[in-house]
């Protein structure tokens, strides 16, 4: 019956006839709405059919690879946006292994349990098709249906008591062609997103995907990948969700509650929307990244994608408006901007409701043609109520707890258990959901609904929603989940028809099923937690248990009467108790300081196998020999080293190491602790140093007669009367035989860096990757990685090396990380040894004292000195966790340098690409390195006697077993230290070789184990859960806990009254090895004196280049006090220097002359001059090596109106800045002015230039020449052409036999390999190649006569050095405040990263502030011992080289010349400019002084501190004007004055000397050149005008742009570049983004942080 009016509907009766009863019901549709159908009519009672078309179950989620005609079809990548607790049905919970949000393939599996657990495949007929359904002729009557089939083309007509369509609402696409104007036009591939099956056919496409659905935006994030460009169009916007909310749980388990849904409904409108959009974007904000809805306060669906503002943001994605227009190959957008050719067009446009196998379908579709249901299921029209519409809702929850409630309530309405209103009532509730759906989503007709709302309604009509208020009374633990927790599909089977017994449980227990799926990795702290209650269960049964403390006479009392005593030891408890070491009472409490028990438990060893003959094993060997035990060390290789000994190739089961491994810790706190390492070794060792070392150690004490070479121990057990004896077995093999020891002791030396860890399978579609993929193990040198694109897995030491040492080879290099690292520079303080500084006992008294939220400000703050770990994509994921940091002293700049690439965690690997875990792609990947550390295991040992557990070894101090009756097993050197192994290693040995003795006894097992417990305890505090912290621990309080137990440990308090001069550096010192000899078993003589002349030892082998103080102390201290005056001076000054203008030979503006033509000649066939790399050096041409990297960042060197893409890195590799250029020329249309393959021949003037000021210039092409009048000519040709070589400065050179050559000619570092190698020269490319040397070289040595100061390229918080330093508020202070003063704050903040005078580095005259240098490694070059600084050369011999002031000749292989370039202008008659002495007489360094008409200028004929494009750009913006005659110069006599004050070499107060005539102030140069010009900034003015832009100029960095804000050659966009500089700057390096963690707090701590350190330090001694 179809009707369209509504008084019609108000005719009709409202009586139902007597309720028909319902047998046999057809099902249409086997997906999840058919299934749930099946079920609840078996639930009750019915008999129901199941017509299935295709041969399968799954409806929607079984995947095809094609679409099938009749059938809703996805994508292959699709998953689920409902999380599987919300989403599966109400009495069948998903397995607790299955993810949280499912692949569709997941999901599948979980269908096809449900079905074959309830048994509803038998119901279903697969194959058949539905074609007709009609009502019976009796139909008023019986309510029945007549459903025709077809069947392997049989035609059948079936009769049935009611009907339930579960056909969906994904079948019929909507492709909405008539709003698309042109469309038919289009030459392109149009094709509705059901169509869309992968990615693969898109390679290299532009795609237009019409739609900002979940698929229109699931195809664009995936074609991303694999297309040039995708462009994502949408007409009104959408809320973008991510599936992973509130501390990563599914989204929907948080927002979907009946607390949110009643504070939704409940709220004021205002309140309500505010807070909704406010959720909307705590993500990321919509508007910046186009995706605002047009009505941002409707709750239609969001889009769930976690992907896609890192698309967008990357540029990948582009999001459009609509599309107003198509033609041929092109879309035009409603905002008039086009896009030309687009190869693809898809329609995420939705899909249409139609049901063409029903007779009379307006039956569903009642009114306007618009599906009209009741409760959105029963048409309010039929007279009887025997058709259902299962599925077709749309809320913001999971359809399949909503269809199963539906069906629920459909067959209960069948069976007449559920009674309807009458029809004008069922239009009424019809009518008054339209109004609520038109409020809420903007559309009446929408199938959108209110989730938990909708599902109440339902479950009211059924009798099954759960009663919050009885719960409360009956069960109030459910009750607040029910309420406050997620509203999953178990709430409805609580009660009620339907019941499920297990509905409760599984409330209860959602949240553990979910975090199942995630917490993949056994977090310790769980375990710990247990083991502590247990611990403490036992500990409070003892009298006084460890831990607690001593208040109060009495209680002292008290306690140490509680302890069972042992004659003679009451004064011991005493003093225990008043010092409060409560462990000393513990052992006491035990009977351990009872003589009869010391034997029962002391068994005397003297026979001790050591295993392994690394850093532990040797010294373990020497410990041995020190109690007068006698060693036996097995060491299955062919020498000493362990770890240190570095092989070409990887031994099994022996640590590997790569050939450019240095050590983390330095040569003072690493040594042994009476052998200190010889005082010209470097501070941090390379491999082969550090073996050299242990190789003397070994031969010092006459270690290597203990070992035996080349045998493996096979195993070790208990010996059969071990109880008593406490005696092993050992089973060894030898050249292939196996032999038999039995032995008193063990000490397991064999480290835990065997045992590779690479978890591959964690890391989905791993197993289809075909490059190359190996562990860090197996890694040797950078061989073999040229052009490859590698990613390193891990961000530990091995990963940070690697990715450093291979990215200078490689194509591209990423590192990824999980959780970030702080990253130190070995190079600390004043350029000292980190661990001498960060490893004092003061310090560590700090730590340990302060509060925890204090420690933790202080530690990142420290942390981040260096640079800004956040804006390097570095920062911890938690910064409170006192984790081993990474040590690299490159790493930074090689991120700042685009280098390395910081990347989040791996999200998935495909055949050739990585996805990380942002939604980024690399394509392309040729190797994968996992740097994940290691496992540690014992092979040749019962896991009964040492069980590893989750990496972590239960041992008692970190070296014996618990549970063993003797203590004469020990493993030695299993332990990660925050700081060196060696002395760690060294104390364990010397504990445990006297507890082998019995001289030093454990503790019970249960004091053992409590006090193993609460280690374990603390390092999850201190260092986290993680896999690789398992073994680790505190420095020096491990170091002072074994000394105790050994008697080793300094006594501060006696030292202070005996020896206050030992004392004070001990405590305030480096808390080095050698204090652990001062006193007690072991003490070595010489340990005061190591410990006193430690800083000598450092010092000495840095310092090979000595400079006197030219500072007395009395002129520094001045300095300090004058300090803070002189800078309120300077800024005063600042004011009225700002506001003094120069504007010297400027004319009007309004003047602007005729326009030029220029014509530039080229020798070379490209441009780029000296950023253009070749193989060969070109003669006349400047050259450069391949690893040349930008001096000055992007922001300061890029041409004042033409930013370099954000993308680009921050200090450019010459190819990208190359890049740059050939962008900049394409974008002015420049290349056209250039002649290539052209040489000038000469520059002569012509005859009339008195008058014309004409050149006659003769150029070259092809053999060629050519004559031409120029009006002018401005020569740009550099001063890197012509290298200056002073050989006759070095005598003897004539005689030296080894290769020598100019820096212009160097090209790599593989000419060097195995060489000893000298630079002469400290400028930026000497330094350069010294260090890049030191890669393949044996020795490198700088030499320098006038020394330097070095700069990294990272500067304050990691920014830019320029950006930081080149500012207009730093250059006024620096010209302003007195030279003496300048130049003791410019060599006091130099020296803040190393002290240049250790290094050898600094400049012989330090008033004289040469350019400095940037170089980022030097320092750790230095420290490394790598490279050494020397002075001038005095003499060359045949085969070596003897420098000034050195005792002996030193052997020479290679020479480099770094010794500059010499100004020439070979086709220039000298009369016009001569150059004499490295100077040029040129005003402005631009113009020769003497000519009759200005019409020649050299440009680029300086070396300012900034960035040459620049000063170069505003020097041809100057001379062009001079040309057109806008700006004249002044007279010839002021333009001589000027120019012979320069050849003075006055000083400037700016520090540089002008001695070689390019160098120049940047900043004072700039501005004088822009004030002629009419370009220069006004800073008072733009005060007044734009206060912001102002301050930006005057404090912030000086960049190009500054020059284009007014006056000729004004740019509009100079403003907005120079307002979004730092987003710039940061946008390279920031990759991997990690929520900041400030906060209020952050600020307060920083207010109380002194008063906290000292209230911590008082009470600590108190």
């Amino acid at each position: 019956m179809r009707t369209g009016s509504r008084q019609d509907w108000k005719k009709r009766s409202s009586k139902q006839g007597k309720v028909t009863m319902v047998k046999t019901v057809a099902v249409i549709g086997a997906g999840v709405s058919g299934l749930a159908s099946i079920k609840c009519c078996l639930d009750e009672g019915l008999e129901p059919t199941c017509f299935e078309r295709s041969d399968g179950i799954g409806g929607l989620w079984r995947f095809t690879e094609s679409a099938e005609e009749g059938r809703a079809s996805i994508y292959h990548s699709v998953f689920t946006n409902s999380c599987k607790e919300m989403m599966c049905f109400p009495d069948f919970p998903f397995p607790e292994e299955f993810p949280n949000y499912m692949h569709n393939s997941k999901l599948q599996e979980y269908i096809q349990l449900y079905a074959k657990h309830f048994d509803l495949v038998k119901y279903i007929k697969f194959k058949t098709l539905v074609s007709k359904i009609r009502k019976r002729p009796d139909y008023p009557v019986t309510g029945q249906w007549e459903v025709v089939i077809e069947k392997d083309g049989k035609v059948e007509s079936v009769v049935f008591d009611a009907v339930m369509i579960c056909s969906g609402h994904h079948v019929y696409p909507n492709i909405p062609k008539n709003s698309f104007p042109g469309i038919e036009k289009f030459k392109g591939r149009v094709f509705h997103s059901r169509d869309y099956k992968g990615p693969e056919k898109f390679k290299g496409k532009k795609v237009l995907v019409i739609g900002l659905g979940n698929s229109g935006c699931d195809i664009a994030v995936e074609l991303s990948a694999t297309a040039s460009q995708v462009y994502l169009s949408s007409r009104s916007g959408s809320w973008v969700m991510s599936r992973v909310w509130d501390n990563g749980y599914p989204w929907d388990m948080v927002v979907i509650s009946r607390f949110e849904t009643f504070l939704r409904n409940t709220l004021p409108t205002a309140i309500s929307d505010w807070l909704y959009v406010k959720q909307m974007n705590r993500w990321f904000k919509h508007e910046n990244y186009g995706l605002m809805p047009l009505h941002r306060t409707l709750r239609k669906e969001p889009v769930f994608n976690d992907d896609l503002p890192s698309r967008i943001a990357c540029g990948t994605v582009v999001v459009k408006p609509n599309v107003k227009e198509f033609r041929e190959t092109s879309a035009i957008f409603q905002d008039g901007t086009a896009q030309e050719g687009l190869d693809y067009v898809i329609f995420a446009t939705g899909y249409s409701f139609a049901y063409p196998f029903m007779e009379d379908e307006s039956i569903i579709k009642c009114r306007n043609d618009q599906v009209t249901l009741y409760k959105s299921i029963v048409p309010p029209l039929l007279e009887k109520p025997t058709l259902a519409v299962i599925g077709l809702v749309q809320s913001l929850g999971a359809a399949i707890p909503t269809a199963d409630l539906q069906a629920r309530w459909a067959v209960r309405v069948f069976k007449g258990l559920c009674k309807l209103p009458p029809q004008n009532s069922m239009m009424d509730d019809i009518d008054e959901k339209m109004g609520k759906k038109l409020k809420w989503y903007g559309q009446s007709d929408t199938i959108q609904t209110d989730y938990v709302v909708y599902m109440d309604e339902l479950a009211s009509s059924i009798g099954v929603k759960p009663n919050i208020p009885v719960l409360f009374l009956t069960d109030p633990k459910l009750a607040l989940q029910v309420y406050f927790g997620p509203c999953s599909p178990y709430q409805f089977r609580l009660s009620g028809p339907g019941k499920w017994d297990g509905a409760r449980d599984a409330i209860l227990t959602q949240w553990d099923r979910t975090l199942k799926a995630t917490r993949t990795r056994a977090h310790l702290r769980y375990k710990s937690r247990y083991c502590l209650n247990k611990t403490d269960a036992l500990l409070r049964q003892l009298p006084h248990a460890p831990g607690s403390t001593c208040k109060g006479e009495s209680a002292k009392k008290k306690r140490i009467e509680a302890v069972p005593r042992a004659p003679g030891t009451k004064g011991i408890q005493k003093l225990a108790c008043l010092l409060g070491m409560n462990h000393y009472l513990a052992l006491e409490r035990d009977n351990l300081l009872n003589p009869s028990n010391r034997g029962s438990q002391g068994t005397m060893a003297k026979k001790v196998a050591i295993i392994g003959a690394g850093v532990s094993g040797l010294t373990s060997i020497k410990g041995c020999l020190e109690e007068g035990l006698e060693p036996t060390c097995f060491e299955q290789s062919s020498d000493i080293g362990g770890l240190w000994r570095f092989t070409e190739k990887v031994e099994e089961n022996r640590a590997s190491i790569y050939n450019s491994v240095v050590t983390n810790s330095s040569k003072e706190m690493s040594c042994f602790s009476d052998f200190p390492m010889p005082d010209h070794f470097p501070n941090f060792l390379h491999n082969s140093k550090f073996l050299e070392y242990l190789r003397l150690y070994a031969k010092h004490f006459g270690l290597l007669k203990y070992i035996r070479f080349k045998t493996t121990v096979i195993s070790l057990e208990k010996s059969q009367d071990y109880s008593t004896t406490g005696q092993w077995t050992m089973v060894t093999e030898t050249d292939g035989k196996q032999e038999s020891f039995i032995f008193d002791a063990v000490m397991i030396c064999t480290g835990h860096q065997i045992e590779a860890y690479t978890p591959v399978e964690f890391f989905p579609g791993f197993e289809k990757f075909r490059g190359n993929y190996f562990h860090s193990r197996n890694y040797k040198n950078p061989d073999g990685f040229n052009g490859k694109t590698v990613v390193i897995i891990g961000m530990g030491n091995s990963a940070a090396d690697i990715a450093v040492e291979i990215c200078r080879k490689a194509k591209k290099v990423f590192l990824s990380t999980r959780g970030g690292t702080w990253v130190m520079s070995r190079v600390y303080d004043n350029g000292y040894p980190w661990d001498t500084i960060f490893h004092t006992r003061f310090n560590d008294l700090i730590r340990n004292s302060v509060p925890w939220f204090l420690l933790k400000w202080m530690t990142e703050r420290k942390m981040n000195q260096w640079f800004s770990h956040e804006n390097y994509g570095l920062v911890p994921r938690n910064r409170s966790l006192m984790k081993e940091p990474v040590f690299n002293d490159d790493l930074p700049s090689r991120i700042l340098c685009g280098a390395v690439m910081v990347k989040p965690l791996i999200k998935e690997f495909t055949e050739s690409s990585v996805i990380f875990e942002d939604g980024t792609v690399e394509e392309n990947v040729d190797i994968a390195i996992f740097a994940t550390g290691y496992t540690v295991a014992f092979p040749f040992l019962d896991k009964s006697v040492i069980k590893v557990e989750d990496n972590r070894v239960p041992l008692y101090k970190h070296v014996f077993p618990l549970h063993l009756e003797k203590p004469t097993l020990a493993v030695i050197g299993l332990i990660q230290p925050l700081g060196p192994i060696m002395p760690t290693a060294e104390l364990q040995a010397r504990w445990a070789t006297r507890v082998f003795k019995g001289l030093s006894l454990l503790p019970s097992e249960s004091t053992m184990v409590a006090d193993t417990t609460k280690r374990n305890e603390k390092r999850i505090k201190w260092f986290g859960t993680s896999r690789s912290q398992s073994i680790q621990t505190d420095f020096i309080e491990y170091l002072d806990e074994l000394a105790a137990l050994t008697g080793a440990k300094p006594n501060l308090f006696r030292l202070l009254l005996r020896d206050p001069k030992l004392a004070l550096t001990i405590f305030f010192g480096p808390c080095s090895p050698f204090q652990f000899r001062l006193m007690g078993p072991g003490k070595w003589a010489g340990a005061r004196n190591a410990i006193l002349t430690q800083t000598q030892r450092i010092i000495k082998p840095t310092k090979t280049r000595t400079v006197g103080n030219s500072s007395s102390n009395a002129l520094l201290s001045l300095l300090k006090i004058l300090g803070f005056l002189a800078l309120l001076v300077a800024v005063f000054l600042s004011i009225a220097q700002v506001v003094k203008l120069r504007n010297h030979g400027q004319e009007s503006s309004d003047c602007w002359g005729r326009r030029l033509e220029p014509t530039c000649f080229e020798r070379s066939d490209d441009i780029g001059g000296v950023w253009r790399f070749t193989e060969d050096v070109e003669e006349g041409r400047a050259s450069l090596y391949r690893s040349v990297v930008s001096n000055t960042c992007k922001e300061m060197s890029a041409f004042a109106d033409f930013p370099y893409p954000e993308d680009f890195p921050v200090f450019l590799p010459h190819a990208k800045l190359l890049e740059y250029l050939r962008m900049y020329t394409k974008h002015f249309d420049l290349q056209r002015h250039i002649q290539f393959k052209s040489t000038v021949i000469s520059v002569r003037k012509c005859p009339d230039f008195s008058a014309t000021g004409q050149w006659d210039v003769v150029t070259e092409t092809d053999g060629k020449q050519k004559s031409a009048i120029f009006d002018a000519v401005m020569v740009c040709i550099g001063y890197l052409a012509d290298p200056s070589v002073p050989l006759k400065s070095f005598p003897g050179l004539d005689k030296f036999k080894g290769q020598y050559f100019h820096s212009r000619y160097y090209k790599s570092p593989e000419v060097f390999k195995d060489k000893t190698v000298l630079v002469i020269g400290m400028g930026n490319s000497g330094t350069d190649i010294a260090v890049e040397a030191t890669q393949t070289a044996k020795k490198v040595m700088l030499s320098t006569e006038r020394g330097a100061w070095v700069i990294s390229r990272v500067f304050d918080n990691g920014y830019p050095w320029d950006m930081v330093f080149l500012t207009r508020f730093m250059n006024i202070v620096r010209n302003i405040l007195p030279g003496r003063f300048t130049g003791w704050l410019i060599e006091n903040r130099v020296s803040q990263w190393f002290n240049h005078a250790n290094y050898g580095l600094i400049p012989k005259d330090r008033t004289v502030m040469r350019e400095p240098l940037l170089n980022d490694e030097i320092p750790s070059c230095i420290i490394t011992g790598k490279l050494s600084v020397r002075p001038e050369v005095k003499e060359f011999r045949e085969n070596a080289v003897v420098f000034v002031n050195a005792p002996g000749a030193e052997e020479v292989d290679v020479v480099v010349f770094a010794t500059g370039y010499k100004a020439s202008f070979p086709f220039i008659d000298e009369s016009i400019v001569k150059v004499e002495n490295q100077q040029a007489s040129l005003y402005k360094y631009i113009f020769p002084p003497r000519l009759e008409k200005p019409t020649l200028a050299f440009i680029g004929f300086l070396r300012p501190l900034g960035a040459v494009m620049p000063v170069v750009e505003t020097q041809a913006r100057w001379v062009t004007r001079i040309f057109n005659g806008l700006c004249k110069l002044p007279p010839v006599t002021e333009m001589m004055e000027e120019v012979n004050e320069k050849k003075k070499n006055k000083r400037n107060w700016f520090g540089l000397s002008f001695d070689e005539v390019l160098k120049t102030d940047c900043l004072v140069y700039m501005d004088q050149l822009a004030s002629y010009i009419g370009i220069k900034p006004s800073v008072p003015a733009l005060l007044l005008q734009d206060p912001e832009l102002a301050l930006k100029i005057f404090f912030g960095p000086c960049s190009a742009y500054q020059f284009r804000l007014s006056g000729p050659g004004k740019w509009d966009g100079a403003r907005n570049a120079i307002m979004t500089q730092w987003e710039r700057t940061v946008k390279p390096t920031r990759i991997r983004v990690v929520e900041d963690s400030g906060s209020f707090l952050t600020y307060l701590m920083k207010v109380l942080a002194i008063f906290a350190i000292f209230v911590g330090i008082f009470f600590s001694f108190n």
